[in-house]
């Protein structure tokens, strides 16, 4: 595969992540029209100009047959990764390299996204959350299995509930 095959593949596998994503409810997914041109871009720049606080990033290469796609996702307002993986196929077929890389990204991205969210929940003050930072510190009493964790959650969803009655997540 020569180059520009390999750019024109590069913009299927983000297309693909990028419809894979939005069938997750809880996620706002946009795909730049040109993904050629954010190369050179800082990202929190970039996660500024498009009212992210998520960008998945990501890289291809290939010698010979084997292509590597390599993805990672970042956390743009603090610079850091949150989740990356490492795709290897070969360039006979680029479709089911494809399929792994949405499949696996599919997989890992959401509950990588619901992780960090919950983290940044914790390191704030309680008085500072809102419905949403509530609903998410909220989240690892709702599956632990010991009563008092069922407390914990029912105490911060009802207090999410006070503030924003119409958030479903937390009514849910």
């Amino acid at each position: 595969a020569a180059a520009p095959e390999l750019r024109f593949f590069g913009e299927c596998v983000a297309q693909g992540i990028a419809s894979s994503l939005c069938r997750v409810r809880s996620l706002s997914v946009l795909v730049p029209r040109s993904l050629q041109s954010i190369g050179s871009l800082d990202l929190k720049r970039l996660a500024r100009e498009f009212g992210a606080r998520y960008l998945v990033v990501g890289s291809i290469a290939q010698t010979g047959q084997r292509v590597r796609v390599m993805l990672r996702l970042i956390d743009a307002t603090g610079d850091f990764h949150v989740w990356g993986d490492i795709y290897d196929g070969e360039a006979g077929d680029l479709f089911r390299l494809q399929d792994r890389v949405t499949e696996g990204s599919m997989r890992a991205i959401p509950p990588h996204i619901r992780g960090s969210e919950i983290e940044r929940a914790q390191r704030k003050r309680p008085n500072d959350l809102d419905a949403y930072g509530l609903t998410m510190r909220a989240y690892p009493f709702v599956f632990a299995t010991y009563p008092r964790a069922a407390h914990q959650a029912l105490d911060l969803l009802n207090r999410a509930m006070e503030i924003d009655s119409d958030y479903a997540p937390a009514t849910a």
